[in-house]
C-alpha cells in the first residue's frame, strides 16, 4: 500500500515530502524524469540549473549550469543517481527547488508559456508548475 504523502504548506511555498529518498533512475525524453525510491517522481520540462557544489563545501564557489531537458543536455544531472534528497521545496511562485546529500542543488524557474516541472507521489500528491505565477496541488 502506498503511504499518502504529507505536505508542508508556508506563506510563499510547500515542502515536498521527498526528503531522504534516492533518486533510483532516470528517464530521458523531452523531458527529465527522475524516480524516487519513495514512489515518486519529479520530472522536468524545461531549462533548469543544476548547482553542483551548492554547499559551498572544500570552500569552492559554486556556480549554476544551466540544462537542457529538450535537447538532451542533461549529462550533469546523472551526478544525481542514488544521491539522496536533503529539502524539496516548491514556490509558490512556479519555482523548483531540490538539494541533495552530494552538495548538488536543482532549480526550475517557472516558465511564461508551459509547465515547467510536476511532481507526483507518494500516494496521491500531484503538484504542477504550469504558466504563470501560481502551482496546482493534488492530495
Amino acid at each position: 500500500m502506498t503511504e499518502q504523502a504529507t505536505l508542508i504548506e508556508y506563506a510563499d511555498h510547500w515542502v515536498l515530502p521527498y526528503r531522504d529518498m534516492l533518486v533510483i533512475q532516470f528517464r530521458v525524453t523531452r523531458q527529465l524524469t527522475f524516480d524516487l525510491d519513495g514512489d515518486a517522481q519529479i520530472q522536468i520540462e524545461q531549462p533548469f540549473q543544476l548547482t553542483l557544489n551548492a554547499s559551498g563545501r572544500g570552500g569552492k564557489a559554486a556556480k549554476p549550469i544551466e540544462l537542457v531537458p529538450e535537447r538532451h543536455e542533461i549529462v550533469p544531472a546523472f551526478s544525481l543517481l542514488l544521491a539522496r534528497i536533503t529539502s524539496a521545496i516548491a514556490y509558490k511562485n512556479g519555482t523548483l527547488q531540490v538539494d541533495f546529500d552530494n552538495g548538488t542543488r536543482l532549480r526550475v524557474q517557472r516558465h511564461p508559456l508551459y509547465e515547467a516541472w510536476n511532481a507526483t507521489g507518494p500516494g496521491n500528491l500531484h503538484i504542477v508548475a504550469p504558466p504563470g505565477n501560481d502551482l496546482a496541488v493534488w492530495t
